[in-house]
């Protein structure tokens, strides 16, 4: 039998990036949202469907989601969120003020805890639970800033309190996870260790803020008086990946770097300048980002029903736990049911914190496979439930004025 043929992975990403981004046009004819279709297409064209039969076919791997094409794929998520948080801006965050940490802070506990019971439940031991319930806490705010994308200018106050939320989620997020990976590696732990990493997590993310909010404006002040349009575009992606870097290595997200990025630009006289150059790559690149999570999603877990059944359990779970986690305390903010309700929506999709998360349980033999497939299948759902829903209610709201 011939040996497979080894194709470069960029003829993966060009196949998943162009077909996601026809499913996202024609669908959003039919009324679905764009990132939905971008998903589906993702889905069909992946290994799991055509992809896998393509490479059956011709013998050869030419669809693969390999490392390359995950790491592209992050890419993808750094542009998406630095734009966002360009547009968005300091001005957004303090519109939004401390209403934003209290509806980050719901919209990451409650579910995670109604995760960690039900995970408790079924049987897991209490570190597993903690950590598997972690991966239900995490909001994607590349999917949701996506989402919300073509709302700033009616609904202004309402995403800059989501956006703001979605960005601090990520912190809350991790500082459960710190705590999770605590005790599975120590066996317990005491209030102190919990306290200790709250603070330092805490810490660390306002010097890279303050940081970031000093140095940056001051750096393309400097680059500005080259009076070069391609520099400005040049330093853009230079802080956007930097930041990224520079919070990886702070055992912070990456979305988070990215995020503290686009703020950075959003108080220097680059910020149009850089918005429009990054909102053009996020235009080209943003696609595949959405494809690859639908790429992962192995089809034959649907056919069994216990796997099917938990990711309905899970994605129950995952969608009431935000909506009310995050929709009662935007409440605070809004005094008003359909706002709030929509800021509880907005919040329910899962992403990139969670798929990490579940892989370090994998990779650590706390989740079998199935279990594995179940986690992806409630990020995929949740992923699509979201925005749906956002189309739906900012519809209704649309008509009501």
């Amino acid at each position: 039998m011939a040996a497979t043929l080894s194709v470069s992975p960029l003829l993966t990403i060009g196949i998943l990036f162009f077909f996601a981004k026809v499913m996202g046009i024609l669908l959003k004819r039919v009324g679905i949202p764009t990132v939905v279709g971008e998903i589906i297409g993702g889905m069909i064209i992946g290994p799991f469907a055509i992809g896998g039969l393509l490479n059956q076919l011709f013998n050869a791997t030419i669809i693969n989601v390999d490392s390359t094409v995950e790491l592209f794929s992050q890419v993808a998520v750094i542009l998406i969120i630095f734009s966002a948080a360009a547009e968005s801006g300091m001005s957004g965050l303090r519109r939004a003020g401390f209403e934003a940490v209290l509806v980050a802070i719901g919209g990451a506990v409650l579910p995670f805890i109604m995760g960690f019971y039900f995970f408790f439940a079924i049987g897991r031991s209490l570190p597993a639970a903690i950590l598997l319930g972690s991966t239900m806490a995490a909001t994607s705010l590349a999917v949701t800033a996506q989402s919300l994308s073509r709302l700033e200018e009616r609904y202004g106050e309402e995403v800059d309190l989501i956006i703001s939320s979605a960005a601090i989620d990520d912190i809350v997020s991790i500082i459960i996870l710190a705590v999770a990976l605590t005790i599975l590696t120590t066996g317990t732990i005491q209030p102190a260790d919990v306290f200790l990493i709250v603070v330092g997590t805490t810490v660390t993310w306002f010097i890279m803020l303050i940081a970031s909010l000093t140095v940056i404006p001051q750096f393309i002040k400097v680059i500005s008086r080259l009076k070069d349009e391609s520099l400005l575009e040049s330093a853009s992606l230079a802080i956007a990946f930097a930041l990224s870097s520079i919070s990886t290595l702070a055992n912070l997200s990456p979305v988070v770097g990215a995020y503290l990025g686009g703020l950075s630009m959003s108080r220097t006289q680059a910020r149009e300048h850089a918005m429009k150059f990054t909102n053009a790559l996020n235009s080209a690149l943003g696609p595949l980002f959405f494809a690859v999570i639908g790429a992962e999603l192995n089809f034959i877990t649907f056919f069994n029903i216990y796997v099917l059944l938990g990711i309905i359990a899970l994605s129950a779970i995952a969608v009431v736990g935000k909506a009310i986690g995050a929709g009662i305390p935007a409440m605070v903010k809004f005094r008003e049911f359909q706002s709030a309700f929509r800021v509880g929506v907005a919040m329910i999709p899962r992403g990139e914190v969670g798929l990490v998360i579940a892989g370090i349980a994998l990779q650590r033999d706390i989740l079998s496979q199935s279990l594995y497939a179940e986690i992806i299948g409630m990020v995929v759902v949740t992923t699509i439930i979201g925005p749906i829903g956002l189309e739906r209610l900012y519809h209704v709201g649309r008509s009501a004025r």
